[in-house]
């Protein structure tokens, strides 16, 4: 009689799993006939995505396209990309007929499920190279920790750092470096070859532990990030720790959960789908890149732009962590004296600051002169020209190289541009924000992938929280 009960109670819960199954299928059915609106925006995502994940297998992604469509394209998808994540902050409604909703939501569930499973490879290679000891492959991770051990030794990381040194010392590979030109490789306009760099990379280890041995010219060796970028991994350091990848994912698991958080309960299934669909954002983890550490603080932050204590906090640790979110901060200063006025910006804008000051304080007053040297690089130091926005037509000759200044002034224009819209434009919804910061980039003298890799997922969580934060408009809310 037991056997049998149990085979009764077996037989239920395959009914009901079956039954739960079914309840599922329908409901995205219905939700596809419909033209969700929020299926409709997934779906938008997913084509800024598969845009990304295509122009990261381009050619012309970091080095130079040899032909002018790979460079058209990557300048392009990126691009439309950026115009995409806008277009999904837009009532749709009024702007899409039903077919094209329709057919956004077929879209999104297809595309999402091809996306995520070679997004699942990556994540599972990724694990792989943590377990076995696979070196970084990113020069600004192995900077991190070299500056995090620096501390540790009671040492400044702004004042002086080796990139040669702290490539060896982690066993990274050599073209892992951001060279500069400089010393043998000044007077150069194309970015050096893998062998030159490493012929170089090599003579200096050679000569550095001789007394005296100056910082290759030809390599950046200035930290170039804010604190918080080793000071949240320092403790782990302290602990004998030297891979962090292991942050950094869980850094993008926070990011899916709070998608998971907004999102409609029907779809919040595709959440992991969708965070498995950054396939850039999994690529790039899988070599050490620390950006969800920063990325998750500033969703958050931005996300929940109605709290009026944790929002700034938040803020403030990712512009104390990445220059990336200095672009994101007159957005969200405009936002909140639109929404709660002058009064309350200041005050955030206060709290920002406060936060940026206790994480990197002590290092600006220690050498106010290094520290500004450092941070201010990769804006001042001569870098090679490279990346994925209208850069890459230049690299590659599809139009004559302008001087570096030119860039730096259409970076600026297109900030200012950008927030000038934001500010005047009641079109432009606070969702709109996470491409509107990142333009700026796309003129830059350096347009490197990670600068728009999380955009999507940015844009898609800003969205889904607005609706829960426009409620608290006008409150004094809650951490």
């Amino acid at each position: 009689m037991i056997q049998r009960g149990e085979r009764i109670a077996s037989g239920s819960a395959a009914t009901r799993a079956g039954t739960t199954f079914k309840l599922k299928l329908a409901g995205i059915r219905t939700e596809v006939v419909v033209g969700s609106l929020d299926l409709s925006r997934v779906g938008l995502i997913t084509i800024a995505l598969i845009l990304q994940s295509l122009v990261l297998a381009s050619p012309g992604h970091f080095r130079p396209a040899t032909t002018w469509y790979f460079a058209v394209f990557v300048s392009l998808g990126t691009l439309v990309s950026l115009a995409l994540c806008v277009a999904q902050a837009f009532p749709l409604r009024p702007w899409l007929p039903l077919t094209v909703r329709r057919a956004l939501c077929c879209l999104a569930l297809v595309g999402l499920t091809v996306l995520a499973g070679v997004g699942l490879t990556n994540a599972v290679s990724g694990v792989q190279a943590m377990a076995v000891g696979v070196p970084y492959s990113n020069d600004g991770a192995v900077m991190d920790f070299y500056a995090a051990e620096q501390v540790s030794h009671g040492r400044n990381p702004y004042f002086k750092t080796n990139i040669v040194a702290a490539l060896a010392s982690m066993n990274v590979p050599s073209t892992t470096v951001t060279p500069l030109m400089d010393g043998q490789f000044r007077g150069s306009s194309a970015y050096p070859s893998d062998d030159a760099v490493q012929q170089v990379f090599l003579n200096v280890l050679k000569y550095r532990s001789r007394p005296g041995v100056p910082v290759p010219n030809e390599f950046e060796s200035k930290y170039n990030y804010p604190a918080g970028s080793f000071l949240f991994i320092l403790p782990f350091v302290w602990m004998g720790l030297h891979d962090m990848r292991f942050l950094y994912a869980l850094a993008i698991l926070g990011m899916g959960m709070y998608l998971w958080h907004r999102m409609p309960r029907s779809l919040r299934w595709l959440a992991p789908l969708i965070v498995l669909g950054d396939v850039p954002l999994l690529i790039l983890s899988r070599g050490g890149q620390p950006d969800p550490l920063y990325g998750l603080f500033l969703m958050l932050g931005f996300a929940e732009w109605g709290r009026s204590r944790t929002s700034p906090v938040l803020m403030g640790l990712a512009a104390a962590t990445k220059q990336l979110a200095w672009f994101f901060l007159p957005f969200y200063v405009i936002l909140i004296m639109r929404r709660f006025g002058l009064r309350e910006a200041t005050r955030r804008t206060g709290i920002i600051g406060g936060v940026y000051l206790l994480l990197n304080g002590y290092f600006i007053l220690k050498s106010p002169g290094a520290y500004a040297s450092s941070i201010m690089g990769p804006m001042s130091d001569p870098m090679f020209p490279m990346g994925i926005g209208v850069i890459s037509l230049f690299v590659s000759g599809v139009v004559p190289m302008a001087p570096k200044l030119a860039f730096s002034v259409a970076e600026l224009a297109a900030w200012a541009g950008a927030t000038y819209a934001f500010w005047r434009s009641r079109l432009l919804l606070p969702a709109s924000v996470a491409a509107l910061a990142a333009l700026p980039l796309f003129f830059a003298w350096r347009s490197l992938v990670n600068y728009f890799y999380l955009v999507p997922i940015l844009a898609l969580a800003f969205t889904l929280a607005a609706p829960h934060q426009e409620k608290v408009q006008g409150a004094d809310t809650l951490a």
